[in-house]
C-alpha cells in the first residue's frame, strides 16, 4: 500500500489528549493514519508520497468537520447542479421542511456518519 503523507500541517488530533502541534506530519497508509507527530517528516517516511500541507489545519480521527443533518432529507435532488442551480432548487423545498422530517433525516443522517466513522 502507498503512504502519503501530509507535511507541514498545523495538527489537532482526536486522541484523549487532543494533542497539538504548530507543524507536523500526518502518514496515511490507505484509509488508515499510519502515524501522526511533531516536526518533520521521519526518515522511515521519506520514500513516501509527500504533499506540502503548510499553512493547512490537519485534523487527524475528525471525519466531518461540517454537516448539515436535515439535508439527509433531500440529498437525492440536484446532484448535477451547479452551486447557485441546487440553491434555487432546494431552498423552497427546505422552507417547507417539518420537526418530523428534520428528526427522521438527522436520525438518518447521524446512522451513516456512524457508519462510516
Amino acid at each position: 500500500m502507498t503512504t502519503l503523507v501530509l507535511d507541514g500541517c498545523h495538527i489537532v488530533t482526536m486522541d484523549g489528549q487532543r494533542a497539538e502541534y504548530t507543524s507536523g506530519y500526518v502518514a496515511v497508509d490507505g484509509n488508515r493514519i499510519a502515524a501522526v507527530g511533531a516536526g518533520p517528516v521521519p526518515a522511515d517516511l521519506a520514500a513516501a508520497r509527500t504533499v506540502d500541507a503548510s499553512r493547512c489545519l490537519a485534523t487527524p480521527g475528525l471525519v466531518n468537520t461540517h454537516h448539515h443533518l436535515y439535508q439527509w432529507a433531500t440529498r437525492g435532488r440536484a446532484v448535477d447542479a451547479t452551486l447557485f442551480q441546487w440553491l434555487s432548487e432546494l431552498y423552497p423545498v427546505w422552507a417547507r421542511i417539518d420537526e418530523q422530517i428534520v428528526r427522521d433525516a438527522a436520525t438518518a443522517a447521524l446512522a451513516g456518519l456512524a457508519r462510516t466513522g
